[in-house]
């Protein structure tokens, strides 16, 4: 229970990124992917260390009022330092034993709305589609602080407000990424 509940609050941290261990925002770093046959690239990506696993969070702005804002963020998380695939699973499950030092991957997409400190869609992943629902890591150098790979995940949205606009299910295919942890 204690183990679940601290590795809870690690992924919360790898999602706002606001205290961790290791941390990089680097324009080395970046992911693409089709979402619903659309290219989405990030315009930030933080990427971390925590208890041996590594955590991603790949960040899209929004523009307003003229501000730019995080307004999208797709998170992979909990992943081993291993290379080839490794199946997604969605974020904080609800079962408070759940093992996430011996499950493996996990992975979520947020939208926000209002001034974008509000989440309006989480996402979680479609666990029946097991299938599509993966990241593998293809390359690595020096114990991993630099990976490469790629991923595939479908995903429906578990919460939403009524400003919402986006799809009901969020199908990511072609997923790369190329990113560096120091």
């Amino acid at each position: 229970m204690k183990n679940a509940a601290f590795l809870a609050v690690a992924l919360i941290l790898i999602l706002f990124v606001s205290a961790c261990e290791k941390k990089i925002i680097t324009e080395r770093s970046y992911t693409e992917n089709k979402m619903n046959n659309k290219t989405w690239e990030s315009d930030e990506v933080y990427a971390l260390f925590v208890n041996g696993k590594i955590g991603m969070s790949f960040q899209k702005y929004k523009k307003v009022e003229g501000v730019e804002l995080v307004w999208y963020k797709l998170g992979l998380d909990c992943l081993d330092k291993k290379m080839g695939k490794q199946t997604l699973h969605y974020m904080l499950p609800s079962d408070p034993e759940y093992d996430y030092q011996s499950n493996p991957a996990l992975a979520s997409y947020n939208v926000a709305y209002l001034d974008g400190d509000v989440i309006c869609d989480d996402f979680r992943i479609y666990e029946a589609d097991s299938v599509n629902n993966w990241i593998e890591i293809t390359e690595e150098e020096d114990d991993f602080r630099h990976i490469k790979g790629r991923y595939s995940m479908t995903l429906t949205k578990w919460i939403t407000c009524d400003e919402s606009v986006t799809d009901d299910t969020l199908v990511i295919r072609e997923g790369v990424f190329d990113v560096y942890l120091e």
